[in-house]
């Protein structure tokens, strides 16, 4: 069967850097659409200079976040930047932006600003705290909307200093999220012929994530604590639990699985006592019960546990990365690949987290800064290539 792309019939323009902007448009270049990037000249997209691994304007870190995608150099800030743009807007179902909140209006690439170039066309915007409100203009990045949301003070211990998310989790899930919008809008404008603006930011996919925690507190007043151990706030056990060697994750969301816990770990009587039969008793209950168990789960080690209690109970070792990369699921999920760079050699990052039926991803590396310029701007934009020197030879 042929290697069909799911999204084959979509052009993105992306004025994008760094990570969750990248990570947006990365969804859709790995189902098959063409991600055209604009870098401003001459050193591009700032991720191409991050260590380790960087070297001659591109890096390891750019690469995972822009495989499968071209690269045009433009300099927006001069007339003739903006009008290849506006060039270029015929020929996109999207111009999507990772900018401060206040850029897409002082630039005036919205949706109303440039509906004359395009009827159709989306524009969508990932932000950090939105294109409204007193912060619409500040930078904004992964951590600072972690902190803003309440999800580093709910990290770490309760003695200890609040923790963030050890990975760019909030970057991710808005990149998801601009990601899902653009395929929205792209479907509305399809059936009706008229474009529009979509917007979404770091702190409202923080605020987002939230989710039950804020309707707990809304709706009743109740507020969460910091608790040890990475503990669910009302479900339990559902937690981290030191081991005779390690440290093992333990997650009994369901009546079902706490009482496969205790029969499996030699408690059967735990089963039984009405102190713990309902999770509003265990909740109630919480310190006898955690008690019994943290001191029980010191007697073995991580792999015995696992080996007892694994595909039972919702139970995992906690990994480092390099374990985590080499655990047999990840490899059954073919979640690795590689393939050769110019420069760096061959690289190996983790792939598209899905399977399509029918569709089978091919990769290779995000163009060189610029690479692309004159084939995307004489092929779409109808420029000459006399044009391109005289924007070459002023910098634009």
């Amino acid at each position: 069967m042929k290697n069909l792309k799911p999204l084959a019939d979509i052009r993105v323009l992306a004025i994008e850097s760094y990570g969750a902007g990248p990570w947006a448009t990365l969804q859709l270049a790995d189902l098959g659409a063409e991600i055209i990037k604009i870098e401003a000249p001459p050193r591009g997209d700032v991720s191409r200079y991050v260590p380790p691994g960087a070297r001659d304007g591109d890096s390891l870190f750019y690469q995972c976040l822009n495989r499968n995608k071209k690269s045009i150099s433009l300099d927006l800030r001069s007339e003739e930047g903006m009008e290849a743009l506006y060039r270029l807007l015929p020929s996109v179902d999207v111009l999507f932006a990772n900018p401060k909140g206040t850029m897409p209006d002082k630039l005036g690439i919205t949706y109303e600003h440039l509906k004359k170039y395009n009827s159709k066309l989306v524009c969508c915007f990932l932000t950090g705290y939105g294109r409204v409100g007193p912060r619409k203009g500040h930078p904004g990045y992964d951590y600072i909307a972690q902190a803003l949301s309440g999800i580093v003070w709910m990290g770490g211990e309760p003695d200890g200093p609040p923790a963030r998310c050890g990975v760019s989790v909030i970057d991710m899930a808005a990149g998801t999220n601009a990601a899902f919008l653009m395929m929205a809008a792209i479907h509305q404008s399809r059936q009706t012929g008229v474009g529009c603006t979509v917007d979404t930011s770091l702190l409202e996919l923080s605020i987002a994530y939230c989710n039950y925690l804020n309707t707990w507190h809304l709706s009743t007043g109740w507020e969460p604590e910091k608790l040890p151990m990475g503990a669910h706030q009302t479900i339990v056990p559902s937690q981290l639990f030191q081991t005779k060697d390690n440290w093992l994750m333990v997650m009994a969301q369901m009546d079902k699985f706490y009482f496969s816990l205790v029969r499996e770990m030699g408690f059967p009587e735990l089963a039984e006592d009405i102190r713990f039969l309902t999770m509003q008793d265990r909740y109630q209950n919480r310190d006898v019960l955690l008690e019994i168990l943290s001191q029980a789960f010191k007697s073995r080690t991580t792999a015995e546990w696992i080996k007892m209690l694994e595909g039972k109970v919702p139970v995992a070792p906690v990994n480092s990365i390099p374990e985590a990369l080499r655990d047999p699921q990840v490899d059954a999920l073919g979640l690795v690949i590689d393939y050769d760079h110019p420069g760096l050699g061959k690289i190996k990052q983790t792939g598209p987290p899905f399977t399509f039926s029918g569709y089978k991803p091919e990769f290779k590396p995000g163009s060189a800064i610029g690479k692309d310029t004159e084939s995307v701007l004489v092929s779409m934009a109808g420029y000459s290539k006399d044009e391109l020197a005289k924007f070459q030879k002023e910098e634009v």
